[in-house]
């Protein structure tokens, strides 16, 4: 996984972030799954519909949403852990994505 998002081509090209972020977001789910198969988390996204398509590396902005996306993931994990201990019925944890258009003004 993380050496096909190495391969860069070091070439901007349109992207849609929230096609992106929804394939590292599942990634990164299902990378952790196959180390700890007792590992679970509910993942939602709420994507604008509006986002226009960027300019970017798609690789290197992909390996930045999988390093965030796997702390969250390991953050909730490592929480779920400790506090199992004291308190054994938690509800699942939940990792939220989204991506919202936002206009800048200088």
């Amino acid at each position: 996984m993380l050496e096909h998002s190495r391969a860069s081509t070091g070439v901007k090209e349109p992207t849609d972030l929230n096609a992106l972020a929804d394939e590292y977001l599942r990634l990164a789910y299902h990378g952790l799954r196959a180390k700890d198969s007792s590992f679970n988390a509910t993942m939602e996204t709420h994507f604008d519909p509006d986002l226009p398509l960027l300019s970017v590396i798609p690789q290197d902005i992909g390996r930045v949403l999988l390093n965030l996306i796997n702390n969250a993931f390991y953050a909730v994990q490592q929480r779920k852990v400790g506090v199992t201990q004291v308190t054994p019925t938690l509800p699942q944890p939940t990792i939220t994505v989204s991506t919202q258009k936002l206009i800048v003004k200088f």
